[in-house]
């Protein structure tokens, strides 16, 4: 089975670097590994060119769009769905840091059933006061960030707190998840009506993935780090996005009528 990595990014460079470190160093070679630039203006092209010179053996695919947004854009993940050649998508975030082999674990749920949508249930969120007194060894070897201070459940009504680690259980987000390219193209990808970094695009790809036969499964052995990122809430474009994925009338195939997963040159 051939497996596409695809990571979409905006001016993330310095998780970047982290990130791809803790995918390229896994057992399982992926096929290839896709960085969709949503119109970083940042190092990010420079850096993705270290790693193509340090990793030979990985191919490592850069694709500028010009297209000045957020991380994780529909458009971005669009793009490389589209551009991808593996049989198996594996979708994961430039600040995401992988605990031990997570591509090897999605590919062995994919050879047992065809139908599948996958993605790592268990995920550590480490805040701000935390980041800043991480070593490189912590980044290399991202099980150790989840010990080095007792680790708050994420249950509801918990509040992030700056120094906080928080674990998630059960995650069906697209921190790292992976389904067939196939069943993606048959839905129409991600719904690109839905605003950037504003959530829901990917429980709304999951909801359609379901009503078109795709079992959805949040494997808890599947455990990825998640590094705080600055960014200014809207609830009023979280509204928006929850309103588009919540219309009983929405389709099941998105982006009808128009082209969708265009690189904007």
């Amino acid at each position: 089975m051939k497996v596409s990595v695809i990571i979409t990014t905006y001016n993330r460079a310095g998780h970047l670097n982290r990130g791809l470190y803790t995918l390229l160093n896994q057992d399982y070679k992926p096929d290839e590994v896709i960085i969709v630039d949503d119109g970083s203006q940042d190092y990010t092209a420079d850096l993705v060119k270290t790693f193509q010179s340090e990793y030979p053996n990985h191919n490592i695919r850069y694709i500028y769009n010009n297209n000045p947004g957020y991380t994780n854009c529909c458009l971005a993940k669009n793009i490389g769905i589209k551009q991808a050649k593996g049989e198996l998508i594996i979708f994961t975030e430039p600040e995401v840091l992988h605990i031990g082999n997570t591509i090897k674990q999605h590919v062995d749920w994919h050879e047992k059933e065809l139908k599948l949508f996958v993605s790592a249930g268990t995920v550590y969120f480490v805040f701000a006061g935390i980041i800043r007194i991480l070593s490189l060894e912590h980044f290399r070897n991202p099980e150790l960030i989840t010990k080095i201070k007792e680790v708050v459940e994420w249950r509801e009504g918990y509040i992030p707190q700056y120094e906080d680690i928080a674990v998630s259980r059960r995650v069906s987000a697209c921190y790292c998840a992976s389904v067939r390219k196939e069943w993606l193209m048959a839905i129409g990808g991600f719904d690109e009506r839905f605003l950037p970094h504003w959530g829901w695009d990917d429980i709304d790809l999951q909801s359609r993935l379901s009503r078109f036969g795709v079992r959805c499964i949040p494997d808890e052995s599947i455990k990825v780090v998640h590094l705080a990122h600055g960014y200014t809430g809207c609830l009023e474009k979280w509204n928006y996005n929850k309103t588009l994925h919540e219309d009983p009338n929405k389709p099941i195939i998105a982006n009808k009528g128009k082209e969708w997963g265009v690189i904007r040159t």
